[in-house]
């Protein structure tokens, strides 16, 4: 039976297997269905064997059953459901029943019993065991997304934390390449470094060694250098690997004896490595700044790639800064080969201050307006404090830079070194 009749409340076709061996009761729930509006497709069954067979290819949204039928009855029929298609609502329409039975049939799982007498009351019935198995599904699919969303959480926390411990190994591979912060202290009067990562490993760094040139005198060198590799985390540290190498190759080999020269080679070097076995143009790179100390001759020979050095010196008004230019391009990336950056050469002045920093401190975002910091400010910094022990200094700018930070993110990894000179 098919009755396209539009009901507010279930307002789709629900199909229902109804087990009945009476026309008589067929009749009487097909018109009570029809009158109440609601729109159904019904097949009907009177025996086990036609119930099975029926069950199994119809896949009804609702069960209707006598209790009482020759050899079978809505008990059994009950069980074969919950065997073959569990979660199918049930309702037992029945002439009569004790209490006792009433109580059996729900303790069992049938949905609710109708008396026949009273078919007034199958409507409303079945829109509510229906909407009972709706809420039922959904809650069984939440559950299942759940799980699922648990399982994939874990996976991550799992991938996490594999990725983690990785990064804190090469942490400790970048952290035993970057030099002790003590040979500031014995090769220099004083100095410092402020070195921050924004994630566990850094793109930028700071590196120190000693030379002997033979194109400057035969005089030994204190070479210091900050270096501010593109990008950061992973993808930076990997680049202060192959800079801090370079570095290394430069200072010792018989083509350098200038810190312009060591960028040259820097630059060749880096941009032959990161074209090999490449066939797109790699634009990575870093911007550098370089010293040599000659302590004996009192003179300083700096060169930069992007990268300014700031002198802080005395003066009768108190302190002034003055700062050698860099060569405004960077190291590796675009830059041609053979380019040659200029060197500064200036005289030391007893208690002169050497700062040398990445661009993660002036960038940063913060104050009472969220802008960059900007060299501005980190001059008047350097300037207010000229007066302090270097330590303390050091101590004054972190707490500035904390106190301009704030709330907001650290933006970049960031290197300050600073060196006073006797």
């Amino acid at each position: 039976c098919n009755n396209p009749l539009e009901n507010p409340e279930l307002n789709e076709e629900i199909k229902i297997l109804y087990l009945e061996d009476n026309p008589s009761d067929v009749g009487l729930t097909v018109r009570a269905l029809s009158k109440s509006g609601l729109l159904f497709d019904m097949q009907v069954v009177g025996t086990e064997k036609e119930f099975i067979r029926i069950l199994a290819h119809y896949k009804p949204d609702l069960i209707l059953a006598d209790h009482s039928l020759p050899g079978f009855n809505s008990i059994e029929a009950y069980k074969i459901t919950s065997k073959t298609s569990p979660g199918t609502p049930f309702i037992l329409l029945t002439g009569s029943v004790s209490e006792e039975f009433a109580v059996e049939c729900l303790l069992a799982g049938i949905d609710d019993y109708i008396l026949k007498g009273n078919l007034i009351r199958l409507p409303s019935s079945i829109e509510r065991v229906l909407s009972k198995r709706k809420i039922k599904r959904e809650k069984e699919t939440i559950e299942a997304l759940h799980s699922e969303l648990q399982e994939a959480y874990r996976v991550i926390e799992l991938k996490n934390k594999e990725i983690t411990d990785s990064i804190n190994y090469a942490k400790r591979i970048q952290t035993a390449i970057i030099p002790d912060v003590k040979q500031l202290t014995e090769e220099f009067k004083s100095g410092f470094v402020i070195y921050e990562p924004r994630d566990i490993v850094s793109g930028d760094m700071y590196w120190l060694t000693k030379n002997v040139s033979s194109k400057l005198h035969p005089t030994q060198f204190k070479i210091a250098a900050v270096i501010d590799c593109t990008g950061h985390g992973v993808p930076g540290a990997f680049m202060s690997l192959l800079v801090s190498e370079f570095l290394s190759q430069a200072f010792f080999s018989e083509e350098v004896h200038t810190p312009s020269e060591a960028l040259a080679f820097l630059n060749k070097k880096l941009t032959i490595s990161l074209q090999r076995n490449n066939q797109e143009k790699v634009t990575d790179g870093c911007d550098v700044s370089i010293c040599a100390f000659d302590l004996v001759g009192k003179k300083v020979h700096y060169a930069g790639a992007n990268r300014p050095l700031w002198i802080v010196r005395k003066c009768i008004n108190g302190f002034e800064l003055i700062e050698l230019k860099a060569t405004k391009t960077s190291i590796g990336a675009y830059t041609q080969q053979g380019l040659e950056f200029n060197l500064n050469t200036v005289d030391i002045v007893s208690g002169d201050r050497f700062f040398m920093f990445t661009d993660g401190i002036t960038d940063q975002f913060g104050g009472t307006r969220g802008k960059k910091m900007g060299r501005r400010l980190l001059k008047e910094i350097l300037l207010s404090t000229a007066c302090l022990e270097m330590q303390i200094q050091k101590e004054h700018l972190v707490q500035h830079f904390g106190a301009w930070k704030g709330i907001h993110e650290q933006l970049d990894d960031m290197v300050l070194m600073g060196i006073e000179i006797e």
